[in-house]
Parts: structure tokens; C-alpha cells; sequence
């Protein structure tokens, strides 16, 4: 018979468990008074030189490290530069560890509008030099690119689809037209 292979997310959870018990023991021992050699409580990592040395053994692929390697290969990413181990253990975490939304779409209320056209248009005015030099079809896009990497905003629109935000200030404009037009009227959004 056939062994059942733990799912992905029980097998995260027993990594997590690994590495919280090969943590605890040398602050275990620490706790005891007892130093032996590599179970001191934390190493030193503030003299660059040690630091180096200990970052080029770690990104090395050893021969049992399968997955690893098939990992790489996968993404295309080199395991001799130590960018595309960043940039692998980062795509890894967001895949796991990114929040996800449960529910449905966020309502957008007039309040929310009339910061979308306030903000775009502070980008229009923070990046206007840029913004004349791009051709007018793809200025708008370059706006909504502006918005997602602004630091002012928080990252309020960089988890926004572009298409979804092109929507959004589409509707968000169409709302400013009308709310001028007849500031009495009730629009909703």
C-alpha cells in the first residue's frame, strides 16, 4: 500500500516545529550555564568578514538538497547569486504567508472616491515633468504605476489589479463630474 504523502501546509507546520526545537536547545542550555562551542545562545554576526564567509556556505546547494535545486530551476533563478536566493525565499513567503482576502470585494464609498481622485491627481502634480515626456495613451498608466509605488500612500493601491484600479478611477472621475455638476445630488458609487 501506497503511504500518504502530508500536505504542504502539515509540512510547513513540522519545519516550523524543527526549527523552533534546534532554536530552544542552546537557550535551553544557556539557561543551565552550559556553553559548548557552536550552542552558544547567538552568534556574533557584526564582523562583516565572519558574516560573509557564513553567507557563502549557507547559499551553497549540497548534493542531498533535491528540492532546492529543482526550486531554482523552476523559477529560472542562478543559486550562485545571493539576489536570486532572496528573491526565492521571497516569492516562497509570499505564496505562504501572504494575507489572503477572504470575502467580498472592498465597497468603495464616495470618501473613498474622492481620496482616489485626490491622490491621482497628486501624483499628476508631484511627477508632472515625468508624465510630459510619456505619450498620452500610456500617461494614465504611468499614473496608476506612480499611485502603487507611492511611499505617501502606504501601499494603499499596490495589491490593486492595474485593471481594477484603471476601473476604480475611472468610476472615481465619473463621480467627481457628477457630484460637481449637482453638489445636492445623491450619487451612489
Amino acid at each position: 500500500m501506497v503511504e500518504k504523502r502530508d500536505s504542504t501546509a502539515k509540512r510547513l507546520k513540522n519545519f516550523v516545529a524543527q526549527e523552533q526545537d534546534r532554536q530552544s536547545l542552546p537557550r535551553e542550555l544557556e539557561a543551565l550555564g552550559v556553553r559548548i562551542g557552536m550552542l552558544a545562545l547567538r552568534q556574533d554576526w557584526s564582523d562583516p568578514r565572519k558574516r560573509a564567509i557564513a553567507a557563502h556556505l549557507a547559499l551553497q546547494i549540497t548534493e542531498p538538497e533535491e528540492p532546492l535545486q529543482r526550486a531554482f530551476e523552476l523559477f529560472g533563478l542562478d543559486p550562485e547569486d545571493p539576489t536570486d536566493w532572496r528573491r526565492l525565499v521571497s516569492y516562497f513567503a509570499q505564496a505562504y504567508f501572504a494575507s489572503k482576502r477572504a470575502g467580498a470585494p472592498t465597497k468603495w464609498t464616495k470618501d473613498r472616491y474622492a481620496n482616489l481622485v485626490y491622490e491621482r491627481d497628486f501624483v499628476i502634480r508631484k511627477y508632472q515633468n515625468r508624465l510630459l515626456k510619456t505619450p498620452i495613451r500610456s500617461r494614465e498608466k504611468m499614473v496608476r504605476d506612480l499611485m502603487r509605488n507611492e511611499k505617501l500612500f502606504s501601499g494603499r493601491y499596490r495589491a490593486l489589479e492595474d485593471d481594477t484600479l484603471k476601473r476604480q478611477i475611472k468610476k472615481a472621475l465619473d463621480w467627481e463630474k457628477t457630484s460637481r455638476a449637482d453638489p445636492g445630488a445623491k450619487v451612489d458609487p
